[in-house]
């Protein structure tokens, strides 16, 4: 009796576990577009290609009316240190040699730019650069810029004595990179509608910032398409 009233139990448990799955399965499904599920069919989440060709890959699947933006995605190992594995927040600039395929508007704040960001909390640039003179004042907007990540910060060279130089640097591709609190970076490198050759180059300069035993795994995407995985090697 004893016996039967476990495997009944069992197989009650199993249907409302399969149950739960093809919930998941339809909710997923749901969450894309057909055009995001007909382009996922042709390639294989768990296949890694080398970059070229994960490269041609995701400007295949890059089917949007609009021109889609190409990002990579570093998954990070802990950094390991003579201590054993260290968690160390990695965050540091690149220079993109062929830009990002947008333009950033940057300003050098003054006090002035300061006041009215305070009074209306209007954020209207990508990048803030300040002189380290500048930052006592920065107080009154820190909170403000701080959530945005825009606040200008020694680490990412927004804090300067030279803020015009800086400027030009990022205008012509200078991008700050950091990883999120899952240990990734996601750096935008350029459009779907680039020769292959400038989207390899703005990719290995990501990819050369980080050592081999750094990085866990590496994968493309475009706007609103599946990830591709490339092969580290």
């Amino acid at each position: 009796m004893a016996d039967t009233t476990a495997k009944a139990a069992k197989e009650r448990q199993s249907r409302l576990d399969i149950n739960k799955r093809l919930r998941e399965k339809r909710s997923e499904h749901k969450s894309h577009s057909k055009r995001f599920l007909s382009v996922s069919e042709k390639i294989d989440p768990t296949q890694a290609f080398p970059l070229d060709e994960a490269i041609a890959k995701v400007k295949e699947s890059a089917t949007t009316k609009f021109d889609s933006s190409i990002e990579i995605h570093l998954h990070l190992n802990a950094k390991k240190g003579k201590k054993g594995a260290e968690d160390e927040y990695a965050r540091g600039v690149l220079h993109l040699p062929n830009g990002v395929g947008k333009t950033l508007k940057v300003v050098v704040l003054d006090e002035d730019l300061i006041e009215q960001i305070a009074k209306t909390e209007k954020i209207n640039f990508d990048v803030a650069i300040a002189t380290p003179a500048l930052m006592p004042k920065m107080g009154k907007v820190a909170k403000i810029l701080g959530t945005k990540g825009k606040m200008p910060n020694p680490k990412a060279g927004t804090v300067t004595d030279n803020p015009e130089a800086i400027k030009q640097e990022i205008e012509a591709g200078r991008i700050e990179y950091r990883q999120d609190a899952g240990k990734n970076i996601h750096q935008m490198i350029g459009k779907a509608s680039w020769d292959s050759a400038k989207l390899k180059e703005n990719a290995e300069v990501v990819m050369k910032a980080f050592t081999r035993n750094r990085v866990a795994s590496i994968s493309l995407s475009s706007s609103m398409g599946p990830g591709v995985k490339v092969s580290v090697e």
